[in-house]
């Protein structure tokens, strides 16, 4: 029964399309200008993304770089107080033994 209805349906469907395209005017088919048939679309999109690949690794590479700078810098600082600290220790240092001791300097 549900055969039959389907088959119904579907023989239907089919009178009424080519019903409908018996009744429409005819169009001319579209003829590509340049002599060849239409370029080819990639419906799906490339797996590695939108976009040039290239661009954006050069854009990671600027970032990478820009970020180790940044690094360096701030390895270049810390080195630099960790210095300032050291001799600013060795100073007060000095100083202490200096006053602990300013009697055998023969002042």
């Amino acid at each position: 029964m549900r055969r039959t209805l389907m088959a119904a349906t579907v023989v239907a469907a089919l009178a009424a399309t080519a019903g409908s395209a018996l009744a429409a005017p005819r169009i001319a088919p579209f003829v590509a200008s340049s002599g060849h048939a239409a370029e080819q679309v990639q419906y799906y999109p490339d797996r590695r993304g939108h976009g040039d690949w290239d661009e954006r690794r050069w854009h990671r590479r600027e970032q990478r770089r820009a970020y180790d700078e940044e690094r360096i810098a701030e390895a270049a600082r810390r080195e630099a107080w960790r210095i300032e600290r050291e001799r600013a220790e060795r100073r007060a240092w000095r100083h202490a033994q200096r006053e602990r001791h300013w009697h055998h300097n023969g002042f």
